[in-house]
């Protein structure tokens, strides 16, 4: 039975339970001869089935290779071939036998998508290597095709129509061929025998139809990987191309495999080629294009089956060519020759094609556009399109040159193709190639070959030499030398043409020139040049005609070029002349500050002239000048590199040290400088009117920077003057600035200490003027930066004006007021003094002044604060004058005022500002010795109430004004103020008079006790004070009058006298009110005593006394009455007292004291209860 697999077995089944053990039985006899009888019919049953077998496998082979592959190829195939190419396949009748392997179909073709034929064939027998096809190889020992009709279409894009065949990559190239190494197999076919053949080639892009009829070809080997078949047929090839018949003939040696020299030969002579019509069509990419050329010679077809893949096949070549024209792509460039040779071999499957000569008879080459050297860069560096879905790139052709020589040539260079006369022309070239090859030969770091060319200019005495050797394919490099070439044209060979300038010279070179660049694909000038050394004879560099820098040598070393770089290594005048921009750097350096120019050194000596940018500014001569920097090639090595000194024909000087930078601009150095003309130097840096006009000795050190124009250090100016229309403003004998930082843009001035000595200056007071505090402002708006100026409003932009302070010493100002007639003039002398923190813009803090002087001898001080950029209101200042003699102001007040101006002095003290749009004027006069002109005059009173002990008085004053502030004098408005105060002495003359006595004010009278002429104590007071104001004002006097008041004092009299009456009687009414008093007590004690009888026995009652009974009666006083001669009499007296007590108990001299005593008594509203004291100026 069969298991659960399906398995039978062939053993017979086991019992379910062991059996018991029994000793085996011994076989019949007749079982021997059985067991042999089935044995045999087992091997012969076996025999059967191998041979049933072997003849099943061989029907299915043969049934496979008869019917099967026929089947595929008819049926499966073309399906698949659509899949993969888009292609119809048609294989026609095919057959196949599978033990000769030979492969054979009739009428087959394919079909490209649009429906034409690709290739069609009559038959095609091919006799297939079995074992190859195991590995997938593709093997033929012999392949005959008969009728081979064959349509090659290429597409304007590049493409052909059979691309999809073998997966060809798209490309606009004509000349590149099929690398068969892309295919997608490996074959190798061998005796290839083509009969009757026709090939249709149109070329799209280039306009052509070629057409190949009755092609007869018996090709050896056809192959992508090593095979040799056991023998090869000979080589054989004609056709009918264009009309033209063409035949290769030759020998072949018919030997077995394994014998030497199995090769074959042919050749072809060829009569009259046009190559234009095949060039393109060539195997190798060529960068030159035939335009015209008819070739005469011979090719030689070498095939050798036993050498490798790729050498199997060599063409050989020795061709001459008439009439040749050779033209780049893009025209840029023509070749023309009457005569060329080349010679050599080209291996198509191998891609190499190895020249043995090239030759040009008197070749004339012609370059059109900006630039020969631009057109020789594309030309040497040209590149293919490439799709985005190109695959890798195939391996190029290797090509190799034995020997270039262009014999006496010459070179004509146009700016268009239609001009006539070429801009320049080079004759008698020589060039002369040696060994060149695409690819290495080998040994690592050997060259690509050696190279010598050679010639002369046409027109003049220039000539040149270039040797060298192939450092690459594409790169020359060697030893360039040119001379007595025109500097204008290497210029332009080196591409630093420029129109802005213009360069003169004669110009020698000598340097390493590799070409094209290795380093820079984007290098304009295409070449690089490395240790070039150029010296340029009688050298000029113009600039709008006009020469800005010229030496009798130029001298370059160090002459490179790398990429789009020109580098200048160390540039070299000696006994230059320069005339540059003073306002900023000379224009060709901006040539050295891009990517195009470098320079590493600059040595510069001779003579330069400055000319500023506005006309009518001086020039700036320098003598003996000299520049020399290094290291100027790249920004972070420009440290400390440069040098400058330089003289004036005055005798100036100028030496700077530090850095110079080219790419930028930028020059930051170190810089002493002395006796050069402020007026030539200032200018240069700004326009302000002050730095335009001023003049004097200039010297200092500091760090100056350009292109922005700064400078930080120290400055000096001796004999400074500012000068307008010819007429000195101001001058100074000495100034030093301390702390310079200008820098012009954003526009800043900072000084830390600007110290002038001996400053002269005029100040002229005009009525419409402003106050001196707006006129210093203004002095110094115009003198210093706006804040226009400055340009930048950005909050955090620098300040364009600080200056720490400002300081003067042994000043001298000449100062005429016009407002006043005549004319004042005065003259301050030894004015020193500082003005601090001026600052723009303004800050909330203005800045303090002070400064000391004297005016026509006076001590004199200033100070206050000011901010000199403020628009309106910008300080305050407090003037004090000490012991100016008022008659200098003689004539201009002696006319306005009674006191006398002729002598006298007075202190001015002035504080001026600005309060709520006023203009404030206060302060104070102290007068010495100041008089009126008589004690009479109306100023005497005032005068004498002011003037101290001492002789001097003071007059304060607070003054306002309104604009313009100068329409008024101070001398005026003190008059007027002095005007008011005597109208006040008048009134109330104690307002006036000096020191503390308002208490007097009111108390013009010495008080009395009413009635009496004794001094109360608030009179002695009184006295006492008046004293004192006499004692602090020795010019003032007292007039007494007045001394009783009738009513006050008649009352006071009346109440006197009434009360001594009453103290009489009040003491008569004492005296008898006791009495009255004592009897009223001794009859009250007789009441006490008991009653007394009478003799009657009745009691005895005693009698009341009358005045007893009547009680107490007082005496009334008399009447009083007051006269006039009474108070008369009493005011004399108390008149007499004050007099004596102002002379002796206060000690006043009696001329100051009068007396008038008063004749009668005022009436009610007049009098007063005292003495009045009135006030008086006295006679000096």
């Amino acid at each position: 039975m069969s298991d659960h697999f399906g398995n039978i077995p062939i053993e017979s089944p086991k019992p379910s339970q062991p059996a018991k053990e029994k000793k085996p039985a011994p076989p019949p006899a007749s079982a021997k001869p059985a067991k042999e009888k089935s044995r045999q019919r087992m091997k012969m049953n076996r025999l059967w089935l191998w041979a049933a077998g072997i003849a099943l496998v061989a029907g299915l082979y043969t049934a496979f290779g008869f019917l099967g592959i026929p089947f595929y190829i008819g049926k499966a195939l073309p399906v698949n071939f659509r899949e993969a190419t888009g292609m119809t396949l048609e294989p026609g009748q095919v057959s196949f036998n599978p033990f000769t392997f030979r492969f054979t179909t009739r009428d087959a073709q394919i079909l490209s998508e649009a429906g034409p034929a690709v290739l069609s064939l009559k038959s095609l027998t091919a006799d297939l290597a079995p074992l190859s096809l195991l590995r997938r190889d593709l093997v033929s020992n012999a392949i005959n095709i008969e009728e081979l009709d064959l349509t090659i279409t290429r597409e304007l894009d590049g493409s052909y129509n059979f691309d999809q065949l073998i997966r060809r990559k798209k490309t606009s190239n004509a000349s590149e061929i099929m690398d068969f190494s892309d295919l997608p197999f490996f074959f190798s076919l061998n005796n290839i025998a083509i009969k009757n053949g026709k090939v249709l080639f149109n070329d799209l892009p280039a306009g052509k139809t070629h057409t190949i009829t009755d092609i007869q070809l018996d090709l050896p080997a056809f192959s992508n990987i090593p095979f040799r078949a056991d023998q090869y047929i000979h080589p054989r090839f004609s056709a009918v191309i264009n009309g033209t018949p063409v035949e290769l003939t030759g020998q072949a040696h018919l030997g077995k495999p394994g014998e030497p020299n199995l090769t074959t030969n042919l050749s072809c002579d060829l009569h009259g080629l046009d190559l234009p019509a095949y060039s393109e069509y060539l195997p190798v990419d060529l960068p030159l294009v035939f335009k015209k050329g008819k070739a005469d010679g011979k090719l030689d077809f070498h095939f050798n089956p036993e050498a490798s893949e790729d050498d199997k096949l060599t063409v050989g070549f020795d061709l001459k060519i008439a009439d040749t024209e050779l033209q780049t792509p893009d025209e840029s460039i023509l070749i023309v020759s009457s005569s060329a040779q080349l010679s050599g071999t080209l291996q198509p499957v191998a891609k190499t094609l190895h020249f043995t000569t090239i030759a040009f008879a008197e070749p004339g080459v012609h370059s059109y556009g900006e630039s020969f050297f631009k057109n020789i860069n594309s030309l040497m560096k040209r590149e293919r399109k490439a799709s985005a879905t190109d695959a890798a790139p195939a391996s190029p052709f290797v090509v190799a040159t034995d020997a270039l020589d262009f014999e006496n040539g010459s070179f004509r260079h146009y700016r268009k193709q239609q001009d006539q006369k070429p801009e320049f022309t080079w004759k008698t070239l020589e060039m002369h190639v040696k060994d060149y090859s695409s690819v290495a030969k080998g040994d690592e770091g050997k060259d690509f070959g050696s190279f010598r060319l050679s010639g002369e200019k046409e027109d003049g005495a220039a000539s040149f030499s270039w040797q060298g050797v192939f450092t690459s394919p594409e790169n020359l490099k060697g030893t360039l030398k040119l001379a007595k070439m025109d500097f204008p044209e290497l210029l332009q060979a080196l591409g630093t043409e420029n129109k802005e300038f213009a360069v003169q010279g004669t110009a020698d070179l000598k340097g390493e020139l590799a070409f094209p660049s290795a380093a820079d694909s984007a290098a304009k000038v295409g070449y690089k040049l490395s240790d070039g050394e150029l010296a340029v004879q009688n050298f000029k560099l113009l600039e709008n005609k006009q020469a800005v820098l010229s030496a009798p040598v130029l001298q370059v070393t160090g002459l490179s070029t790398a990429g789009k770089v020109i580098d200048w290594g160390k540039i070299t005048l000696h006994n230059g002349v320069g005339v540059f921009p003073a306002s900023h750097a000379p224009g060709f350096f901006k040539h050295f500050n891009s990517d195009k120019n470098r320079i590493q050194e600059l040595d510069l000596d001779g003579q330069v002239t400055l000319v500023p940018e506005k006309k009518g500014k001086p020039k700036i001569h320098f003598s003996n000048f000299s520049i020399k920097a290094g290291n100027l090639e790249t920004p972070e090595k420009a440290k400390n590199n440069f040098t400058l000194s330089a003289q004036t024909p005055t005798g100036g000087t100028m030496s700077s040290q530090g850095d110079l930078r080219l790419a930028p601009f930028a020059l930051a150095a170190k810089t002493e400088f002395g006796g050069l003309a402020a007026e030539d130097i200032f200018p240069l840096f700004s326009d302000a009117e002050i730095l335009n006009s001023l003049s004097g000795a200039l010297s200092g050190n500091g760090t100056l920077s350009f292109p922005q124009q700064s400078f930080a250090g120290d400055l000096r100016i001796a004999k400074g003057q500012v000068q307008k229309a010819a007429k000195t403003l101001y001058s100074w004998e000495d100034s030093v600035f301390q702390g310079v930082n200008y820098t012009s843009a954003p526009l800043h001035l900072g000084i830390a200490l600007a110290a002038f000595d001996q400053l002269e200056y005029t100040w002229q007071i005009n009525p419409k003027d402003d106050d001196p505090m707006q006129q210093f402002a203004a002095f110094f708006q115009q003198h210093l930066p706006s804040e226009k100026q400055s340009g930048d409003k950005n909050k955090d932009s620098i300040s364009a004006v600080d200056i720490q302070e400002i300081r003067l010493a042994g000043g001298r100002f000449r100062i005429q007021d016009n407002r006043m007639k005549p004319k004042w003039q005065g003259q301050v002398t030894e004015f020193s003094g500082s003005i601090k923190e001026i600052h723009l813009p303004t800050t909330a803090n203005a800045g303090d002044f002070s400064f000391t002087g004297k005016l026509d001898e006076v001590p004199l001080f200033v100070e206050g604060s000011l901010d000199v950029f403020a628009k309106t209101q910008p300080g305050k200042f407090r003037l004090k004058l000490e012991g100016y003699p008022l008659s200098a102001f003689h004539k201009q007040l002696s006319a306005k005022t009674d006191i006398d101006t002729k002598e006298g002095e007075f202190s001015l003290t002035l504080d001026a500002m600005w309060q709520d749009g006023q203009y404030s004027n206060a302060g104070s006069l102290l007068f010495s010795g100041v008089k009126p002109v008589s004690e009479k005059a109306d100023s005497a009173l005032p005068l004498a109430l002011l003037t101290g002990p001492e002789n001097i008085f003071q007059l304060d004053f607070d003054l306002q004004r309104s604009t313009p502030v100068a329409k008024t004098t101070l001398a005026e408005e003190i008059i007027s103020t002095w005007e008011t105060k005597t109208v006040k002495a008048a009134v109330s003359p104690l307002l006036l008079a000096s020191g503390d006595f308002s208490d007097l004010i009111g108390n013009e009278f010495t008080e009395f006790l009413p009635g009496e002429f004794m001094l109360s104590d608030k009179g002695r007071e009184t006295l006492t004070r008046y004293s004192t104001l006499l004692l602090s004002h020795p010019y003032l006097g007292l007039s007494l009058s007045g001394g009783v008041d009738k009513q006050q004092d008649g009352e006071a009299i009346k109440k006197q006298l009434e009360a001594i009456e009453q103290q009489r009687v009040d003491t008569l009414n004492h005296k008898r009110l006791e009495e009255w008093q004592a009897r009223k007590e001794i009859y009250e004690k007789k009441l006490q005593e008991p009653p007394k009888a009478g003799p009657d026995g009745k009691i005895i009652e005693i009698t009341i006394p009358p005045d007893i009974l009547a009680g107490f009666i007082p005496v009334q006083p008399e009447p009083v009455v007051i006269k006039d001669s009474m108070l008369l009499e009493l005011a004399q007296k108390r008149l007499n007292v004050v007099h004596q007590y102002f002379t002796t108990q206060l000690a006043l001299e009696e001329h100051r004291i009068t007396l008038s005593p008063p004749k009668k008594l005022a009436d009610a509203e007049n009098s007063v209860n005292g003495v009045k004291i009135g006030l008086k100026a006295i006679k000096r």
